[in-house]
């Protein structure tokens, strides 16, 4: 029996191949492959890369991302109450409601009341003054006509001295009132009216500027959470990596050249 051999030279390709290399981020090192020829089985492991660092640099940022997604979640739910939260400006509001009723209330009620009823008072004082006045007149007639006592004469008179300082008082006290103490309760009401216009206008600034604020902290967050999210998935990615599987049937080749 006689063998024949063909000898030729020239390349030799194979009819279908493909590539397989790590796609790892970060340099490491083989720890075991597949001898060359071997013939493998498709998700047959062929090479094993060192990602014992890489696992250390995952768990790192794994850390750091959950920490900002914390950080994420309490700006969250800070923006969401401050769209719900309406305690100040309710409270403002109500202080400027308040003010102007107050104001109203003044100076069409009761300041018109206090008036009129010192104006009453005034003119009925009047009255009794002429009555005590005609009344003092008689008694004088009677008097010198010797019908009555110096004593009642002079119990009338003096009632109607009381009369006259009472009707006195009551116009000093319409005076202070219309000249003095309705311009200065009506200053100070008004100054409480401005006063609180004032602090609804800064309570409404300021929980603009916080909403504002709020929504940036929010986005500055989000942006910074979707940044250590890629760093985290690209370690883990590195990871899976870090082993490489046969995509099919097949001859191992080294892709040396």
């Amino acid at each position: 029996m006689f063998q024949v051999e063909i000898e030729q030279s020239g390349v030799i390709e194979p009819f279908r191949s493909t590539e397989v290399h790590s796609e790892c981020y970060w340099t490491t090192t083989i720890l075991d492959m597949v001898p060359e020829g071997t013939w493998v089985q498709k998700g047959d492991v062929v090479c094993v890369f060192d990602a014992a660092d890489v696992e250390v640099l995952s768990r790192k940022r794994q850390i750091v991302l959950i920490k900002y997604r914390g950080r994420l979640d309490n700006a969250l739910h800070n923006q969401a109450i401050q769209k719900t939260s309406n305690e100040r400006l309710q409270a403002a509001e109500f202080a400027v409601e308040t003010n102007t009723q107050s104001l109203l209330e003044y100076t069409e009620g009761t300041f018109a009341q206090q008036l009129e009823e010192i104006e009453q008072k005034l003119s009925m004082l009047a009255q009794e003054m002429q009555l005590s006045n005609d009344s003092v007149r008689q008694t004088e007639q009677l008097w010198v006509m010797g019908l009555v006592g110096r004593q009642t004469m002079q119990s009338e008179v003096f009632d109607l001295l009381k009369k006259k300082q009472k009707h006195n008082d009551l116009e000093a006290r319409l005076r202070m009132l219309t000249g003095f103490t309705h311009e200065r309760s009506k200053l100070r009401l008004r100054y409480g009216q401005r006063d609180a216009e004032r602090d609804l206008i800064r309570t409404k600034i300021s929980n603009a500027l916080a909403g504002t604020k709020a929504k940036l902290t929010t986005l500055s967050l989000q942006r910074t959470v979707k940044i250590y999210e890629r760093y985290h998935r690209q370690a883990i990615d590195s990871i899976k990596a870090c082993t490489l599987r046969a995509p099919w049937d097949g001859q191992i080749l080294y892709g040396n050249s």
